[in-house]
């Protein structure tokens, strides 16, 4: 089951390649509502749906694992070990947490997500994940309120007590 960051140009890759050893099937958020966007893209609202679509796709069809690419590895990283599926295969754009990564790329005066068809300014987007005063708003069909829960999760701390199989392939 693959997760899709519908930003980024490489998911056909990810997906030829992931087809090579396992059948494929792609969960892709296609909510229009932007309000109910803003609203309920949060942890506890990805974690429930994802977790109810991997029980209710596992139960007709057992499943070998879970793999994620971009900003949809945030919220696997956080729910995906409780399932417990035997492969987790991440396709992130950054190994550190999203913070770590967005003052790198602000240190080296580059755009966030040179991945994503439309890069991002990193210091806008850290100024606003990091402001106490609540945003509201989407980038690149992400809430704020979305990276600002995951902003400091990092995949190679949060993962330690996963005992199957973790791939990590940072997207350059």
């Amino acid at each position: 089951m693959f997760f899709s960051d519908i930003n980024l140009k490489s998911n056909d890759s990810i997906i030829k390649e992931l087809n090579k050893r396992y059948f494929v099937l792609t969960v892709i958020d296609t909510s229009m509502d932007v309000v109910l966007k803003q609203n309920s893209d949060n942890q506890l609202t990805r974690a429930l749906n994802g977790i109810s679509i991997y029980n209710q796709i596992n139960n007709q069809l057992p499943l070998t694992g879970i793999a994620a690419s971009g900003l949809e590895c945030l919220h696997i990283i956080n729910w995906g070990i409780n399932v417990r599926p035997s492969e987790i295969h991440l396709y992130p754009l950054f190994n550190s947490s999203l913070n770590d990564y967005l003052r790198q790329q602000i240190s080296f005066n580059q755009t966030a997500f040179k991945q994503y068809l439309n890069p991002i300014n990193a210091l806008d987007l850290y100024t606003l994940i990091n402001s106490e005063i609540p945003s509201s708003g989407l980038i690149n069909n992400y809430s704020y309120q979305y990276l600002k829960e995951f902003r400091n999760l990092t995949p190679s701390i949060h993962l330690k007590p996963y005992s199957g199989l973790l791939v990590i392939n940072k997207l350059d």
